[in-house]
């Protein structure tokens, strides 16, 4: 069985798009076969499923027809797709959304169930935190337009938090990006060659350039908050303005956390073989990222690493088992 069986499944898209939507958002698919999918729908077109190439070059692209007669989806995937579809304009956090929905209808399991529910009491008590210390930050009170920008305003913050003092969810994300890196580092210094090291030192580098570039986001957005009552009075542009730049980070993220809670709880014996997974399917920013705070990376160099490495193994048999259980669990590490 060639790459995932999509030899003629679907065509091809560049490694690095022009924007985010061209890239797509991160679909945590229980299926094996649909690992490391993501979403995209561009003006105009029906969504599309982007897949890595388990050769680490380039990416298929299906229509879902396609996903379905060549990676056998499990009912939750089936279920998920079905609600994502109807997205017109993905963004992780809308995709998050409908994730989060149907776990909380109990298709990946309970345990995805109650983290669900977790996280969006989290999301729901970091918006009444962000917009608190919005409000302790101004003068006098509001009058009621003024009061709803807040409101909106806080809802576009909660998840990047305002300041390092008062973080969002996502700065637990970052902080296991943090993590990952060190740790991933580490091993590759005590691996023996090639046992992996190779595929090691190719997702490091992406995972530090990502790393770095979130961090510059982060700093360039808490700032533009010192002016509150002057961006309140610009209105709705201003709330914009902050919900674009807060998106940024999240662009930056998307994918990341399951691949981090994956190397967190593999075995020390199982990381090789899961550093070249990981190097087929990590996450690539879009080129306009190259304009974000952080400026541009040298991404060329570390997809040139990339094709470098060999293609992973076919995936059948108890292997196909034990990765969509796999897969399922980290449904519930990363509602």
């Amino acid at each position: 069985m060639p790459d995932r069986d999509l030899t003629t499944a679907g065509s091809s898209s560049q490694e690095r798009p022009a924007n985010r939507a061209e890239r797509g958002i991160f679909v945590p698919f229980t299926a094996p076969m649909l690992w490391g999918g993501r979403i995209r729908r561009l003006p105009g077109s029906p969504p599309e499923l982007l897949l890595p190439s388990l050769t680490g070059r380039g990416t298929y692209v299906l229509d879902w027809r396609s996903a379905v007669a060549a990676c056998t989806p499990s009912l939750h995937d089936r279920q998920l797709w079905a609600r994502l579809s109807l997205l017109q304009h993905p963004t992780p956090a809308a995709v998050r959304g409908v994730v989060r929905k149907v776990a909380l209808m109990g298709h990946a399991g309970r345990p995805a169930q109650a983290a669900a529910e977790a996280a969006l009491e989290e999301q729901r008590a970091a918006i009444q935190s962000v917009k608190a210390a919005l409000q302790a930050r101004l003068p006098a009170p509001l009058d009621a337009p003024a009061a709803a920008l807040l409101g909106g305003l806080a809802e576009a913050l909660a998840d990047s938090g305002i300041a390092a003092t008062v973080p969002g969810p996502q700065s637990r994300q970052v902080a296991g990006l943090e993590a990952f890196c060190t740790d991933l580092c580490e091993w590759t210094r005590r691996v023996p060659a090639p046992s992996g090291r190779n595929a090691g030192l190719v997702v490091l580098a992406a995972a530090r350039y990502n790393l770095a570039s979130i961090r510059a986001c982060l700093a360039a957005l808490w700032p533009l908050l010192d002016d509150l009552p002057g961006l309140l009075a610009r209105g709705p542009a201003g709330v914009r303005l902050m919900a674009e730049l807060a998106e940024r980070p999240d662009w930056l993220l998307d994918g990341w956390p399951p691949i981090t809670a994956l190397w967190a709880s593999a075995p020390v014996k199982d990381r090789s073989a899961l550093a070249a997974e990981i190097a087929a399917i990590f996450p690539v920013p879009a080129l306009e990222t190259d304009r974000w705070p952080g400026g541009a990376m040298d991404w060329d160099t570390v997809l040139r690493g990339r094709r470098l490495l060999g293609s992973l193994p076919v995936l059948a048999g108890t292997r196909l088992v034990e990765m969509a259980a796999r897969n399922e669990s980290l449904r519930a590490m990363t509602a």
